[in-house]
């Protein structure tokens, strides 16, 4: 029987966690330790993913009339 100790694991370089995948030690590196930020081009707030400042745009900085337009006037 096997256990999570015989699984190959992918140490991180700069803080030592070690993960299960390549892919999620990628996915780790990209949002822990990268300093890629996407900028609000309105209120200028920092976001590690660009599906997070899209997010904050649609919740933040979207009119309402714009996002459900009335079909009747």
């Amino acid at each position: 029987m096997h256990d999570e100790s015989d699984k190959i694991r992918y140490p991180c370089e700069i803080c030592g966690k070690e993960l299960l995948t390549k892919e999620t030690l990628r996915n780790h590196m990209k949002f822990v330790h990268s300093d890629d930020k996407f900028t609000c081009g309105t209120c200028n707030d920092e976001f590690r993913t660009k599906r997070n400042l899209k997010h904050h745009t649609n919740i933040k900085h979207t009119d309402d009339k714009k996002k459900y337009p009335c079909d009747i006037c």
